[in-house]
């Protein structure tokens, strides 16, 4: 039997960056992985109708810089900017009272490219 390689593990560094970009102690490096984690799954969940496919994180100091990638950027920001500046409350009072969070809201080019979001909708439209 062959070895079984990951894909991802092959393309990172060459034609597909990382998810989370930070430099960690060993000791905070646990805590700080699993607080990505959980942002991750609660940002996928809630905004779940805005086609998320990836969602980017970068940390310097007390500073985070969440990159999110959609397919309808109008659900994730709000009338006005609102439901952004509520999400970011709510991360801020959820993980951390001194971070500094930063979104950062990319239009994604071509939603049909990418095979997360086709499931999805093919999931949904099943469901219905």
């Amino acid at each position: 039997m062959g070895q079984k390689v990951n894909p991802n593990g092959l393309r990172v560094g060459v034609i597909k960056n990382w998810d989370s970009r930070w430099f960690a102690k060993d000791n905070a490096f646990g805590d700080l992985l699993v607080e990505d984690y959980n942002i991750r799954k609660e940002l996928k969940k809630r905004l779940f109708d805005a086609g998320v496919p990836a969602i980017e994180i970068e940390r310097k100091n007390d500073e985070i810089k969440i990159m999110i990638q959609c397919a309808r950027p109008g659900m994730v920001v709000g009338r006005g900017g609102e439901d952004i500046k509520k999400l970011e409350e709510e991360l801020t009072k959820k993980y951390g009272a001194g971070e500094d969070y930063q979104f950062v809201n990319g239009l994604l080019g071509a939603v049909a490219r990418d095979h997360g979001l086709s499931d999805e909708a093919v999931a949904e439209s099943a469901e219905q």
